[in-house]
């Protein structure tokens, strides 16, 4: 039987939101992550939670490598494993690319791709000392 286990980045809303609710409706433990909406995602929790599974909510600044690496151990411990990860946080530019400021840029990328870099960095270390087929999913 798999580990119904999951870690849904930027979930405190949107897209990541309805997919952490969703795992939590098919009878995942389900770990919220924030970076500056802990109330939103608090809310997503206990929504989550009427769906009779554990669920919590975590935050994390996931551009920062450490502290990506640091949600996905804490959600680990919390859940007691994790079998999904979804990588959902990212950010978006408002304006034109010729408007785009080589910080603002900067700023997206490291949303966009580092911090799911950071993410996968660490659950792939995590899956690898589990025996394979034991249905661990990094999204």
């Amino acid at each position: 039987m798999m580990l119904k286990k999951a870690l849904v980045t930027g979930s405190a809303s949107g897209i990541g939101r309805v997919i952490a609710l969703d795992l939590a409706s098919k009878g995942f433990d389900v770990a919220f992550h924030y970076n500056n909406s802990a109330e939103a995602a608090k809310q997503g929790s206990q929504e989550a939670a009427t769906h009779g599974v554990k669920s919590i909510a975590l935050q994390a600044d996931v551009t920062k490598p450490e502290q990506a690496q640091s949600l996905v151990e804490n959600a680990a411990e919390k859940l007691g494993g994790l079998s999904v990860v979804v990588n959902n946080v990212g950010n978006y530019l408002e304006t034109p690319t010729s408007q785009t400021s080589i910080e603002e840029w900067h700023q997206m990328l490291d949303s966009n791709l580092n911090a799911t870099f950071s993410v996968i960095l660490k659950q792939q270390f995590r899956f690898s000392r589990k025996q394979v087929g034991d249905g661990s999913s990094t999204l």
